[in-house]
């Protein structure tokens, strides 16, 4: 009787809330509290990205560094679109990104194009 049950009366309380006077105070409410950060702060801020995978006993790790990771969520997206959408992309129905894309290409887009690191290890 938890979620299943509340969630179809409590979510369209919520958007009529979120919808109305009560929403915009809490967004400005939340914008004051926590500011969102200044555009260099966000093109500079260090990320790191964990890889791990595994196939039988096999295990592979690989790490991600760089700046800007909302940047490069953009540039992931754009990339993807642009793969997805070429004539000659067979794929179809529902895949993860590393069956939807050819992961040596996207790793070596990244490394050489996108100001990213990437450092792989097979254990």
């Amino acid at each position: 009787a938890g979620s299943r049950f509340w969630a179809p009366i409590a979510l369209p309380l919520f958007a009529r809330l979120v919808r109305g006077l009560k929403g915009r105070l809490f967004t400005r409410l939340s914008r004051t509290i926590a500011p969102a950060p200044k555009e260099n702060m966000r093109r500079e801020a260090p990320f790191t990205i964990r890889i791990a995978a595994s196939q039988n006993t096999q295990q592979y790790e690989a790490l991600i560094t760089g700046k800007g990771v909302y940047e490069l969520t953009a540039k992931i997206a754009a990339y993807a679109a642009i793969q997805m959408a070429a004539p000659d992309y067979n794929r179809t129905g529902v895949l993860a990104p590393s069956m939807a894309l050819d992961p040596q290409e996207f790793f070596d887009k990244a490394s050489q194009d996108w100001g990213v690191t990437i450092t792989h290890e097979i254990g």
